[in-house]
């Protein structure tokens, strides 16, 4: 509903970008609509990086360390939303959530059944790694 009458305007999310080596961390998603990354929509009066660090233990277990903000885009996909994503460093035991099971994928993984409204941050991520492998 709240897509058809957005009355307090856009909605707030937040993402974050977590990597370890070749791969990143992704949410296999319950509701089997594909993969996301860890992050979710920000409460009413909640920091961005609070609800960061929420979303993150929420859905993975594990505890986020450092975060630097590398872009926002906007998405209209089931509600109007502006999301900030991060990318960072987190510590902790990997856990299944509600959500889903977090796993450690590449981004060709990842592309095959990305989560439509974060398409925006894989291309962000390809566009990285191209730019690192001319630098190479």
């Amino acid at each position: 509903m709240y897509g058809l009458f957005p009355f307090w305007g856009r909605l707030q999310g937040v993402m974050i970008v977590l990597q370890k080596d070749a791969r990143f961390l992704a949410i296999e998603r319950n509701d089997n609509l594909g993969f996301g990354l860890p992050g979710g929509f920000v409460n009413r009066g909640e920091d961005l990086i609070a609800a960061l660090k929420r979303e993150v233990y929420e859905e993975t277990g594990l505890s986020l360390l450092s975060c630097q903000e590398l872009f926002r885009f906007d998405s209209d996909y089931r509600f109007p939303t502006t999301t900030v994503v991060y990318r960072g460093e987190a510590q902790g035991v990997l856990r299944e959530s509600w959500e889903g099971q977090p796993v450690w994928l590449t981004l060709e993984e990842i592309e095959a059944k990305t989560y439509p409204p974060i398409k925006p941050a894989i291309e962000y991520l390809w566009q990285i790694a191209r730019e690192s492998s001319k630098t190479s």
